[in-house]
């Protein structure tokens, strides 16, 4: 078999490996992109592991403010019936009446309402997150990734993961309590971008560099 080094399938001025501006990215408002938006949770099941799922759909924005980091915004909208644990028949139990009721409480959102630098790259976000039918706020532990161009299509990047721990119960989601845990750890991996033409020419960074 034939091997072909991924390399040769790149631009010339990307062959080495793509590194992130670690800076303040540009001000503005930046949309987050769905190919690179995943949105992870776990949850102990009987003690002997853990489920792990994800919601395949989800879509949102940040607004940041480089010179005022405190002012910046994220909102993030997640459609709830998305929710993919790799098995058909949980999928729809926890869509159904007895857990998420998708039919009456069909999305989730978040908003964000406080961002503090925490030390190093790390933020602390803290807002509320409505989930079905009920308004509770959380905080989450953020890791700032950077920003940049992407080299392959004409956007700009603003890169983040999460973690954050929600107790399930709060929200009115405490059923098979005798089976599966409170805590839930939720990980979101996320880009947001941008237009490189909507990159302010006396921010950080100018399209024409």
């Amino acid at each position: 078999m034939a091997v072909v080094s991924a390399h040769l399938f790149a631009p010339q001025s990307w062959a080495e490996p793509f590194e992130s501006d670690s800076g303040p990215p540009p001000s503005g408002v930046y949309e987050l992109d769905p190919n690179h938006a995943h949105l992870y949770f776990s949850v102990n099941h009987l003690g002997f592991s853990k489920i792990v799922g994800r919601f395949n759909s989800f879509h949102g924005k940040i607004e940041i403010d480089a010179s005022h980091p405190d002012a910046s915004v994220v909102a993030l909208e997640v459609d709830v019936g998305s929710i993919d644990t790799n098995n058909a028949v949980l999928d729809e139990i926890l869509r159904g009446a007895r857990f998420f009721d998708v039919e009456k409480h069909p999305v989730a959102n978040f908003l964000s309402d406080r961002v503090v630098k925490s030390g190093g790259s790390m933020l602390e976000v803290t807002g509320d997150l409505e989930l079905n039918g009920r308004l509770r706020s959380i905080d989450a532990d953020v890791s700032y990734n950077g920003h940049g161009r992407n080299p392959y299509e004409p956007v700009y990047i603003v890169g983040f993961s999460a973690d954050i721990a929600l107790q399930r119960s709060e929200w009115g989601l405490g059923a098979f309590e005798d089976a599966v845990g409170d805590e839930v750890s939720v990980i979101l991996e996320v880009e947001f971008v941008r237009s490189l033409e909507s990159v302010e020419p006396n921010s950080e960074v100018s399209p024409d560099e």
